[in-house]
């Protein structure tokens, strides 16, 4: 089985794991009731479900070869990582982030290489657009809403981003105490 056949089974998994990993059982339910953090936060839940949107609607994508579908599929977890990279979601709920680690191989998104990551990210680019341009088929209607409005824009803020010691060498002692 390809590397994307492996990561889209995975993808297409991940909402009903996600809500199977956060199901109590009736002692933790009474307890747990009291503390936001045994419950799902539903926006990792609504990433989970537009994660495997992109990975089933893939197959309809008939253009792109098996490399290409991979490395989409590597730019929407890079994507929804991305939206979600502070303390407090990693506190909120880990599940999504402990999933999406396991499933790319990687203890953190930075890991990756610079080129690997810019490259995913221009599929996911090139993979939005072509969604763009089919979004009235019946198959890729639901795939084409649940992205958040913004998807295009957020995307040129992930491949156009400064590192850190870049942004704060600047501007250190202008606007900010280092």
């Amino acid at each position: 089985m390809s590397d994307f056949k492996v990561l889209q089974k995975k993808a297409i998994k991940l909402p009903a794991d996600l809500t199977q990993s956060n199901n109590t059982g009736l002692f933790g339910t009474f307890f747990g009731s009291c503390l936001p953090l045994n419950r799902i936060n539903i926006q990792h839940l609504n990433d989970a479900e537009l994660l495997k949107l992109v990975a089933e609607s893939l197959n309809f994508y008939k253009a792109a070869s098996e490399k290409l579908k991979f490395d989409i599929l590597v730019g929407m977890y890079i994507f929804i990582w991305e939206r979600h990279d502070n303390p407090v979601e990693w506190i909120w709920d880990k599940s999504l982030f402990n999933a999406m680690r396991n499933h790319l191989g990687v203890d953190d998104i930075h890991h990756l290489e610079k080129e690997y990551y810019e490259r995913a990210l221009l599929s996911l680019r090139h993979y939005f657009t072509w969604l763009n341009d089919n979004q009235n088929t019946v198959e890729l209607n639901p795939t084409w809403l649940a992205f958040p409005l913004d998807t295009q824009s957020l995307i040129h803020a992930l491949l156009c981003a400064e590192p850190e010691e870049e942004k704060i060498s600047w501007n250190c002692g202008i606007f900010n105490y280092c």
